[in-house]
């Protein structure tokens, strides 16, 4: 009887088998897609701590994280501000804030 069942639906065997493996390659991408975000957030950090608090360009920021466009950089730009890590002002070049942080300028 499972013969029958096997040569009537071949691919229901296999289905859970597809499926955790589907699940495997999600679970890998959301996890580069986090690397990244946390790669993005700590170059905007030692940027602006060695640039006087100002902020990188999505160019900058690209090359530094191995993005493969700004567009990219752009696109987990809007993450990290819709998780509210950062605040990035709009229309205007190299205003990225870190939710939380605080600039202190060198004395002297």
């Amino acid at each position: 009887m499972s013969t029958d069942v096997m040569t009537q639906f071949p691919t229901l065997i296999y289905e859970p088998e597809l499926s955790s493996m589907k699940q495997r390659r999600m679970a890998i991408s959301v996890g580069r897609r986090t690397l990244t975000r946390a790669k993005i957030i700590e170059y905007i950090i030692s940027y602006k701590v060695s640039h006087d608090g100002n902020s990188p360009t999505s160019r900058e920021i690209a090359d530094a994280t191995d993005c493969s466009s700004t567009s990219v950089v752009h696109y987990h730009l809007r993450v990290l501000e819709r998780q509210r890590k950062i605040k990035v002002v709009r229309h205007s070049s190299r205003q990225i804030e870190v939710v939380g942080g605080r600039w202190i300028p060198p004395k002297g």
